[in-house]
């Protein structure tokens, strides 16, 4: 990571359970290792009231949660690659881990490079600015195909593929 500020998200004590809404574990990113560690387990990337996934619950977060699916195209040369992230988001911290469904099939969609990213951002205690500056990111100035969940209370679920790769 090019900053040496932390991304700090959450982790659940219990893997895949959908119902889950308690985040009581922090992890903070710094390498390759604390990623691994961090995606291992189901996260959110914000700090809840009571460790409680709910957007009234919501406190912090220095993290903002991407994926990019490349549903965009079935043109593998307009697919978005961690080689063109590392490009564009060269003055950005970021951590990039591959998605379970990476290189493989999903749906009726090819195998294509699949994977998400948490970038580091300026700590947000408000969930409307958080939630708008997702919805900023997704439209912003610099126009990738990463799609981030629309509360502030979205989950990334566990991940099998941990290959972690930071800018």
């Amino acid at each position: 990571m090019a900053d040496n500020t932390p991304i700090i998200v959450y982790t659940a004590e219990c893997i895949g359970n959908a119902a889950n809404c308690l985040y009581p574990n922090e992890v903070k990113i710094t390498d390759a290792v604390s990623a691994k560690l961090a995606f291992a387990t189901d996260m959110v990337c914000a700090r809840y009231k009571n460790n409680y996934r709910n957007t009234a619950n919501f406190e912090v977060a220095n993290a903002l949660p991407g994926d990019c699916d490349n549903g965009h195209s079935d043109e593998p040369a307009d697919w978005v690659t961690p080689e063109d992230i590392a490009d564009l988001f060269a003055d950005v911290s970021y951590v990039l881990h591959y998605s379970r469904h990476h290189m493989k099939p999903k749906g009726e969609k090819s195998a294509r490079p699949r994977f998400h990213i948490v970038f580091l951002i300026d700590p947000e205690q408000d969930a409307d600015r958080y939630t708008a500056l997702k919805q900023r990111q997704r439209h912003g100035r610099r126009p990738v195909p990463v799609r981030h969940g629309r509360s502030p209370g979205h989950l990334s679920p566990r991940h099998d593929y941990p290959e972690c790769l930071s800018g």
